[in-house]
């Protein structure tokens, strides 16, 4: 230290006891003395309050410099120009000062909990997604409440309002939150959708190269077919365009001819340049030990059940037993039917496999008829038959936006509300109801009423003058359980009418309605599930999770719709929409909004559909409809802006999960451009820009990356059409996201090989793939007893 003033000295000591605590603990080779214990204890102490003392100084100085600027720019401007550019600095760095002090009442908080406590020995890494709070231990002798504040420094003002603690992005039901690790919480709140980096080591590495070599083989594949179709140019048959279309596996294809020679160099070329730019890559993992630690124990925690909310899409935790009586309940619900069961578990499951295949039967019979009586190929009918499938199995999602957050954590379970889902995958009439949903989705486009997103709603609403609008109210109103209220035979019956009104619109390849109705009658009207070895039987309703549900529900709200608000003059809105089972409507009081949903009840012969009305109670009240709000001046403006429910958490794709750069940078946009598509003026654009900074900010983005990107959108060119290159049809390959760098290189490869390929990356698995499932209870199990294969695959049958 020869050489350096006293002053220096004290500040680099500070900085080295401050970021060197291992290292002081390991001058002592066989464990320090209590005396010297104390020593570092003082020392840290005095560390501390050194750099809180030369924080405090920096912003009394930031604070000085930003008082002159605003002195000059008052002497050197009018008072209007004044007053505007005060105003946006002030909107500019809002967002920039609570950022800043939201990270260092973080740090500081946790520069107290890794020196002022008794456990101070135990103090683990900053991390910026945990919320430190600091206790007093009394008890502890060691242990002496220390004096934070340095002399004469300016109180700091940190915000905390933005700020989401992990227990506010995790719903626990019946749960004591002292009961759940720290650590668990902390990596629950990160959300469902953050997706965790791949061990990309040993064993796993050489696994994950060789998965992408085997993508590679496949896109080489259909590289050789276009190249070979590109020579030969005709007309895709029929199975080959319903083959294109169809996202289910495929049967064995014969392989395509291998005659361009020099495009299979360049393939096996861009293979070993892949293999070994993968080689001499490496990643670094997004969570902590801690973190991979608490993965692990839920993972193999069996007394808790972990499931995404409804709508609100946060982890929701609850007792196992507890979400068990919670779906059981509902299922013992009216319009359910539960089958006799047989007793012991292996017959149960016999009983469940043989009930699948009388359903994959009878659907395979009804396809095969069809397919030979308008003289479909053979490989049109396998495409669409059904084999090796399971039944539908059900579960429900808990409405945590129905309950408050206090009401939640301590309700009885049977007072919980839930919605019914049956996952249809590999069902008997999976692909069936894939097949008619492509058919028939045409005719969405002769629902008049039928809202596709929330811009279809602002055009709607702006070609609206004024004068129209003026005297008039918008409002809102909710079909109650619109799927499961729904009666499937007239629904049918009500597709059918529709696509013989619009046969236009439709391409049905040679199928006719009544073929079409006979495959709606057999992939709708079978509606069998299971839940815990329990088959049921739904009575009433869509299943909430089959692909024509969506479609059938527009179709018969259109034609309840059709009979009563668009035939009488009386109560016929000048804007109507409905998105699904949410509606919305100007009219000029609540009398006509209230006429206008009775109406449409009571067209529904069964008397099951209700409507819940949302009128705003004064016209300075804004009316949420979707992802904005909507409200009409008393002069006829158009007055909307972002909206955001006050249940939905602070969750979104998280600045630190496996994603590409590209894909988190392209959400941040859209999000921004949505603020602003939806804001009606200035005033209103800066409040949805806030709500998304704030949602930004909760989730690891800082205000620079932000800044950034908004930056970036104000000096973004518009799109022009000219001058685009037509580039030849290209085929797409997928990989697993590693790094940015690693994907830059297969494309650069790709590229300088011309490979005329589009890579795009996967991302890693999500908490909501590791944590939680769609068939908790009912994982596929072999009827048979001592099965060979199921032995050989290491199953327990």
């Amino acid at each position: 230290s020869s050489g350096i003033n006293a002053e220096s000295q004290s500040v680099l000591f500070s900085f080295f006891i401050r970021n060197n605590f291992q290292f002081s603990e390991n001058i002592f080779p066989i464990g320090p003395s209590s005396s010297c214990k104390q020593l570092l204890f003082k020392l840290r102490l005095q560390a501390l309050n050194q750099n809180i003392t030369f924080k405090y100084e920096l912003v009394r100085e930031i604070k000085t410099d930003i008082h002159l600027l605003r002195t000059k720019l008052q002497s050197a401007t009018t008072p209007t120009m004044y007053s505007t550019l005060i105003e946006k600095f002030n909107c500019n760095n809002e967002i920039t000062k609570i950022a800043a002090k939201q990270r260092l009442s973080q740090k500081l908080n946790w520069l107290i909990y890794k020196y002022y406590t008794a456990e101070w020995s135990n103090w683990r890494p900053y991390s910026p997604n945990r919320w430190y709070e600091i206790t007093r231990n009394d008890q502890d002798p060691n242990f002496r409440s220390p004096n934070l504040e340095p002399v004469d420094t300016v109180e700091p003002q940190v915000t905390t309002t933005t700020t989401t603690t992990t227990q506010h992005k995790v719903t626990h039901i019946n749960i004591e939150e002292t009961s759940i690790p720290e650590e668990c919480k902390e990596l629950l709140s990160l959300g469902p959708g953050y997706a965790v980096t791949p061990n990309f080591r040993g064993k796993n590495k050489e696994h994950i190269i060789q998965e992408i070599c085997d993508k590679i083989a496949e896109t080489a594949i259909r590289l050789r077919w276009n190249t070979h179709f590109k020579e030969r140019p005709s007309a895709p048959t029929l199975d080959q365009h319903l083959k294109m279309i169809s996202p289910f596996d495929k049967k064995y294809t014969k392989p395509p001819p291998t005659e361009n020679l020099d495009l299979e160099n360049r393939l096996v070329q861009f293979q070993e340049t892949v293999r070994k730019i993968l080689n001499n890559t490496s990643v670094s993992a997004n969570l902590t030990r801690q973190q991979k630690d608490a993965l692990r124990k839920m993972k193999s925690n069996d007394n808790l059940h972990i499931s995404v909310a409804d709508k609100t899409a946060e982890f929701v935790v609850m007792k196992k037993s507890d979400h068990i009586n919670v779906t059981k309940l509902h299922f013992e619900n009216t319009a359910y039917k539960k089958l006799e069961m047989p007793q012991s578990e292996k017959t149960a499951i016999k009983f469940i496999a043989k009930l699948t295949e009388s359903l994959e039967n009878k659907v395979n019979s009804k396809w095969r008829e069809i397919c030979r009586r308008r003289n479909l190929s053979e490989k049109i009918y396998d495409l669409f038959a059904s084999h090796h499938t399971t039944l539908p199995t059900g579960r429900v999602q808990i409405k945590t936006h129905k309950h408050s957050s206090e009401e939640i954590s301590s309700i009885p379970t049977e007072l919980l509300k839930v919605r019914p889902i049956v996952s249809n995958c590999n069902s008997p009439m999976d692909k069936l109801t894939f097949l008619l949903c492509h058919l028939l989705n045409p005719l969405l486009d002769a629902v008049p009423s039928h809202l596709k997103n929330t811009h279809d709603v602002l055009t709607k609403l702006q070609r609206l003058s004024p004068e129209q609008l003026k005297g008039q109210t918008f409002f809102t109103a909710d079909v109650e359980a619109l799927y499961t209220n729904i009666n499937v035979e007239t629904a049918i019956d009500d597709i059918i009418e529709l696509a013989g009104e619009h046969r236009n619109l439709l391409k049905l390849y040679g199928l006719t309605l009544t073929d079409i109705h006979e495959l709606l009658e057999v992939s709708l009207l079978n509606s069998y599930f299971v839940y815990d070895n329990q088959v049921y039987n739904q009575l009433y309703g869509f299943f909430m999770g089959v692909r024509p549900a969506p479609l059938g529900a527009i179709i018969k709200m259109w034609k309840l719709e059709k009979n009563s608000i668009y035939v009488d003059s009386r109560i016929s809105p000048i804007f109507y929409g409905r998105y699904y089972d949410d509606l919305a409507a100007v009219t000029s009081n609540i009398r006509k909004a209230r006429l206008i949903c009775t109406s449409i009840e009571t067209e529904d012969p069964d008397n099951r559909i209700k409507l819940t009305v949302d009128y705003p109670n004064t016209r300075n009240d804004y009316t949420p409809f979707l992802n904005m709000e909507v409200k009409i001046g008393k002069d006829g403006s158009l007055d909307t802006r972002l909206y955001r429910k006050p249940q939905k958490k602070l969750l979104t794709l998280h600045y630190s999960s496996h994603h590409p750069s590209s894909v988190k940078e392209h959400t941040i946009t859209n999000m921004y451009d949505t603020a602003d598509n939806v804001s009606s003026n200035s005033t209103n654009k800066q409040h949805s820009e806030r709500m998304i900074d704030e949602l930004l900010l909760n989730n690891g983005y800082t205000s620079r990356v932000l800044d950034r990107i908004k930056d970036k959108r104000r000096n973004k060119r518009p799109n022009s059409s000219k001058n685009r290159e037509v580039l030849d049809p290209v085929t797409t390959l997928k990989v697993p996201f590693l790094s940015d760098r690693c994907t830059a290189k297969i494309k650069e490869a790709a590229k300088s090989l011309q490979i005329p390929v589009r890579v795009v990356t996967t991302p890693g698995k999500k908490l909501r793939d590791i944590l939680t499932s769609s068939r908790p209870l009912d994982k596929k199990k072999c009827p048979n007893n001592n099965c060979r294969t199921c032995l050989a695959l290491n199953n327990n049958g």
